[in-house]
């Protein structure tokens, strides 16, 4: 007896809406202290959206530890903003604090535990911190996240 013929998956056995999946509304970009990889990242990927005629809306978050390295990605993303058509939102550790300040007041969660989830610890990396905030900041809203040295091609 042949196991495959006897057993379906279980997908197999039910109808299955024919619904198409949401449009990638946002791409969430963490950075840090890499401008020029993220002046690329964001190059390809909305070079990409405007050859296929799709609009995205953009995340950075900066979770840069160089003023420096925080002065030129906002100066890149308020560039891009201006010139290159595409709505860009910069995040660095202002604007993370600034959330949990509000979530906060709205959730009576202390906001040392929230600034920790979203801004992350001091000096460390805070990848997690990072994507908390872009869920948190985008919640319910279909989003992809890429890192900064990714291209789309």
């Amino acid at each position: 007896m042949n196991p495959s013929s006897t057993i379906s998956p279980r997908w197999a056995l039910h109808t299955v809406a024919q619904t198409p999946a949401p449009k990638i509304g946002w791409l969430v970009v963490p950075t840090s202290d890499r401008p020029a990889l993220l002046r690329r990242c964001l190059a390809s990927y909305l070079g990409n959206a405007a050859r296929f005629e799709r609009r995205l809306e953009v995340l950075v978050i900066d979770d840069s530890r160089e003023e420096s390295n925080r002065r030129r990605n906002r100066a890149l993303v308020a560039r891009i903003s201006r010139h290159g058509g595409a709505a860009i939102t910069y995040a660095g550790p202002r604007e993370r604090l600034a959330l949990a300040r509000d979530l906060a007041q709205g959730t009576g969660v202390p906001a040392e535990l929230i600034a920790w989830a979203v801004a992350g610890g001091h000096g460390g990396f805070s990848g997690g911190a990072v994507r908390n905030f872009a869920l948190l900041w985008l919640a319910g809203l279909p989003q992809l996240h890429v890192d900064d040295d990714t291209v789309c091609e």
